[in-house]
């Protein structure tokens, strides 16, 4: 061999670890960009903060169902309609959310925020109030605070 054909080695050698260097480069930019969410867009949530006194329900653990909802809906539901959906099989498409809170707990519900339809969220309380469900309407926010009355449930 050629004094030129050992360079040209040497060259290629050289070469080929800077063009490795730079994909392991360009390998942890891309990691970094993914890991920042710049290639993919969070998806929008409703965050709920339930609030429970030890009376809430009689001192009785409660369910709470979220559920998608158009208005016309939600003044028809009645009680046993509801309660009907947490053993319905399928599961309803319209639930979001069905949670146990004990009273005197405060319990952190998140839910993907539905597009465009209003959120029912109901109380399913041993011996139900008036104001055992309530109606959030669009636009929603981000956060909601709900509170756990005897045997109510209202926004806060």
């Amino acid at each position: 061999m050629t004094p030129f054909h050992t360079q040209n080695k040497k060259n290629s050698g050289r070469a080929g670890a800077i063009c490795g260097s730079l994909l392991g480069l360009l390998f942890l930019v891309a990691a970094a960009v993914l890991l920042s969410g710049g290639c993919s867009a969070k998806t929008p949530e409703v965050k709920f903060k339930i609030k429970s006194d030890k009376i809430t329900n009689e001192g009785q653990p409660v369910y709470i169902l979220i559920r998608t909802i158009s208005g016309s809906e939600f003044v028809t539901d009645d009680y046993d309609s509801i309660a009907a959906l947490f053993h319905s099989q399928p599961t309803d498409e319209s639930i979001l959310s069905t949670e146990f809170v004990i009273p005197g707990k405060t319990k952190k519900i998140i839910i993907k925020k539905p597009d465009g339809k209003d959120i029912g969220v109901y109380g399913m309380f041993t011996n139900p109030q008036a104001q055992w469900k309530l109606l959030i309407q669009e636009p929603l926010e981000k956060k909601y605070v709900i509170v756990l009355g005897n045997n109510d449930i209202q926004l806060d």
